[in-house]
């Protein structure tokens, strides 16, 4: 029997902030994620590693409050630490975001944490709904914000699945056979029929005979074709020999 396979690793990385909101919206998030099956850890922007980030997740959310309409600064000195030339195309990301007033930049901080998840290359989704396109984001103690923790939860659990998704693709792509080669010594035959409308070309038949070594600078092949027009390649000698039957000219070069 094959192993069981292993759950996706979903890390959560937020900010602090007075309210609590940015942590409620965490742990929302977190909980969705491991509800969907995924195993979760959640780390202030200020605990996190990038360790975490590049070797144990397969998903990564980032969380931040509105500081001058721009992500808390804390998380973005975090991310500026990243290699950018780490590829983590196979990795999924998520943005969430926290203010205090609807119209106080909190979706333009989602939008910017989503650019810097792009520029790693993540794969970045959003909320569940059309309420929650980009991401979970809300004001803590307004009238929706219940309903802003449940987008965050939801958000968690498709974070989770995408994630599980992508990474039973990469799973089976590192795993797939390569094709067989043709090995050292192999002959093959084609036969088809060339006509086109204009042009009656008739059967073509051809046969290939070849010797191919690793060295290229060693290989050779003949090929036959339906008249025996002969072609002898080889690149052992650098030549390429042609031999022509009588239809042909009956010439040999």
């Amino acid at each position: 029997l094959a192993p069981a396979a292993t759950a996706q690793n979903v890390l959560v990385i937020y900010t602090a902030d007075s309210q609590g909101a940015n942590e409620a919206l965490a742990e929302a998030l977190a909980a969705g994620a491991g509800d969907a099956g995924a195993d979760v850890r959640t780390r202030l922007a200020t605990e996190a590693t990038y360790a975490e980030v590049r070797d144990w997740a397969d998903a990564v959310a980032l969380g931040a409050g509105v500081a001058n309409g721009s992500p808390s600064p804390e998380l973005m000195a975090f991310v500026d630490g990243w290699d950018v030339t780490d590829d983590f195309s196979a990795k999924t990301g998520a943005a969430f975001a926290t203010g205090g007033g609807a119209e106080a930049g909190v979706q333009p901080v989602v939008e910017a944490l989503h650019r810097a998840l792009f520029t790693f290359g993540f794969t970045v989704v959003g909320g569940s709904s059309w309420e929650s396109g980009e991401g979970a984001a809300g004001v803590f103690g307004d009238a929706g914000w219940n309903s802003t923790k449940a987008a965050a939860a939801a958000q968690g659990a498709k974070l989770s699945r995408v994630a599980g998704v992508l990474r039973r693709t990469a799973a089976n792509s590192s795993s797939a056979a390569a094709p067989p080669g043709f090995g050292e010594s192999w002959r093959g035959n084609v036969a088809t029929n060339m006509t086109a409308a204009g042009y009656d070309a008739g059967e073509v038949l051809v046969n290939f005979t070849g010797s191919c070594g690793s060295d290229p600078a060693t290989q050779r092949a003949k090929t036959v074709y339906g008249d025996f027009y002969t072609v002898l390649t080889r690149c052992d000698l650098g030549r390429e020999y042609t031999i022509a039957p009588a239809s042909r000219g009956g010439d040999c070069a």
